[in-house]
């Protein structure tokens, strides 16, 4: 596997989280303006919470959390439950298109080589009956209209 982490834009950018040290908070303090966000605004977060830069702690909870309220996607590789962990504020129509762009990305080799019957997607948002829990396969062909879907999911539409 090539890249464990990503965030994808509201825009629907893939931005792979790398580094020696690959984590979520790290690649928004490295560079904060890919963002949205300054590098003030990150430092004022920590400050508040009397948080070290880049402890994940109440301050990077608050910055997550202010990112996907706006439109961001947080994805995590999860060993364990081979699969990803993702995290978004919805899951309306833009964030379904936006991780189905990832999904062909890490599927075709042009991001990775993942097995789309292999690997498992578990998206929690902030709306419950919005959250599905599945294979990246399954969520991959609910966006073909003849397709049935393997087992009954909840994606609100």
């Amino acid at each position: 596997m090539k890249y464990e982490a990503y965030w994808i834009s509201p825009r629907g950018r893939i931005i792979p989280v790398t580094g020696q040290v690959a984590t979520h908070i790290r690649a928004v303090i490295k560079n904060p303006a890919q963002f949205g966000l300054s590098r003030e605004t990150v430092q004022k977060a920590y400050r508040r919470h009397q948080e070290p830069l880049g402890l994940e702690g109440k301050a990077r909870q608050e910055i997550m959390a202010g990112l996907l309220r706006k439109g961001w996607v947080r994805l995590r590789f999860v060993p364990k439950a081979h699969g990803f962990t993702i995290q978004t504020g919805s899951l309306k129509a833009r964030q379904q298109s936006h991780l189905r762009a990832w999904a062909r990305k890490v599927t075709n080799e042009e991001l990775d080589t993942l097995d789309a019957g292999a690997v498992h997607l578990n998206i929690i948002t902030e709306c419950p009956q919005e959250s599905y829990r599945g294979s990246l396969r399954s969520f991959l062909d609910r966006e073909r209209p003849n397709s049935s879907p393997r087992r009954r999911t909840s994606l609100g539409h």
